[in-house]
């Protein structure tokens, strides 16, 4: 959690730049090193950013776990434009699987416009959305993790008393050879539910998620229904490409 607007202002210099010095910070925010230096070390172990020779980047590992408030700041535009074309696969009266994605939160705003609409997640940023969009949700519970999402067995019960007409998720990265992946075992094995028990799997991925691998295995991309992503259809190794749609940012 950003504790106050100083630690936000060095985050968004860090998108900006590849490294940024102790010195540097101090000077563009206009707070002392001994101060910034605090900064950087709460942000570290917050997993925002990585400390290195004297000054701090952000996590470049694909491996490694970036905040859930971060997350959602990252290639806004894509998940807006994927998320705006895949609501069009819902009608009124579904049932619906949202797993903890940042990316698919993106897609609430949408579901607010049909009739009669019931959604399940994982994720306390979506319930809260839901909520102020008086949508009729369902909020799994189970244990909650540095993710602001619950995971665990009582959350895989939850979700197994359920079946949805589409589960929509998303996940850190999917390989080269068609792998949809995850960094947290958890995480995977929740959505992985989802997946189990919708009649239909669909899934939103911005370019930067192709080529990325993870530690742990979510489903096989010949598993899912659909793919609504920004990249070309070439980037992915699928058998049947007619499940890619691929969404133009120039519309």
């Amino acid at each position: 959690m950003i504790k106050n607007e100083r630690q936000q202002e060095i985050l968004d210099i860090l998108k900006r730049c590849n490294y940024v010095s102790v010195d540097q910070l101090a000077k563009m925010t206009y707070s002392s090193p001994p101060t910034i230096r605090r900064d950087l070390n709460y942000l570290q172990e917050m997993g925002y950013l990585t400390r290195n020779h004297g000054g701090a980047t952000l996590p470049l590992n694909p491996y490694s776990f970036i905040p859930s408030d971060l997350r959602a700041k990252l290639n806004t535009n894509q998940k807006k434009a994927i998320c705006r074309e895949a609501a069009k696969l819902i009608v009124d009266h579904s049932f619906i699987f949202l797993n903890e994605s940042s990316t698919v939160q993106y897609l609430i705003e949408y579901i607010k416009d049909f009739k009669d609409i019931t959604v399940i997640t994982n994720s306390l940023a979506a319930c809260e959305k839901l909520n102020n969009y008086n949508i009729d949700f369902y909020c799994t519970g189970g244990h909650i993790t540095h993710s602001n999402c619950f995971t665990g067995i009582q959350t895989e019960n939850f979700i197994r008393r359920f079946n949805a007409d589409i589960c929509f998720f998303s996940s850190h990265g999917i390989s080269k050879d068609g792998v949809v992946m995850e960094n947290s075992e958890n995480e995977s094995l929740i959505t992985a539910a989802m997946i189990e028990h919708s009649k239909q799997a669909v899934y939103l991925c911005d370019e930067s998620k192709v080529g990325r691998s993870a530690s742990y295995n979510v489903t096989s991309i010949n598993s899912i229904d659909q793919i609504f992503t920004t990249a070309s259809p070439d980037a992915f190794d699928i058998e049947d490409k007619n499940k890619i749609v691929q969404i133009s940012l120039l519309k």
